[in-house]
Parts: C-alpha cells; sequence; structure tokens
C-alpha cells in the first residue's frame, strides 16, 4: 500500500510532464528561436547578456576536461574551444546589441 502512495505523486507529475511536453510542437519552438534571434537592444542588455556570462564561464570550466582529452585524443582543441569558449565570449563582449 505504501508504494501505491508513493507512485500516485510520480505518475501525476509524469503525467503533467508529458501532456506540457506535446503542446510545445515544433513549429513554436522554432518561433521562438527566431523571435530570440531579433532580440531588441534593450532585452539583449538587460537579459540575454547577463545570461550568457554565467555560460561563459561554464564553458570555460567544462573545456578543462573537454580540451584535455579532446587533445589527448586529437590534437586538436579549437573544436571544443570554439564551441565552449570563443563564441560565448565573443556573444558577450564582442558582438554589437540587438544582432541576435
Amino acid at each position: 500500500m505504501s508504494i501505491r502512495r508513493q507512485l500516485r505523486p510520480v505518475a501525476a507529475a509524469a503525467a503533467l510532464a508529458l501532456a506540457v511536453a506535446q503542446t510545445a510542437t515544433a513549429g513554436s519552438v522554432v518561433g521562438m528561436k527566431s523571435e530570440m534571434e531579433n532580440a531588441p537592444p534593450t532585452a539583449d542588455a538587460m537579459f540575454l547578456r547577463p545570461l550568457a556570462i554565467p555560460a561563459l564561464l561554464m564553458g570555460a570550466v567544462l573545456f578543462v576536461p573537454v580540451g584535455t582529452m579532446t587533445f589527448l585524443l586529437r590534437k586538436d582543441v579549437d573544436k571544443p574551444f570554439d564551441a565552449l569558449v570563443r563564441r560565448p565570449y565573443e556573444y558577450v563582449f564582442v558582438d554589437p546589441l540587438g544582432e541576435h
């Protein structure tokens, strides 16, 4: 009996998550992406850039093990460095506001 009581909230949460996930269609996700790509400079400066700073820091931290493994296996760290450090850095500090 106690296992059934414990599984009820889990089943309800799973059903709710499934219902919410089904409402997000591919068209709405693509629409959200195109809206964010054309963000006004104010939204870019106030919301997107400050959110990108922690992403840059996490990418730099993740680059240490990923870059090490890539260097040991392929001797080429340009691709992980570009994806984890260079692109976020350019977005935060180099790109003009409102260009994304």
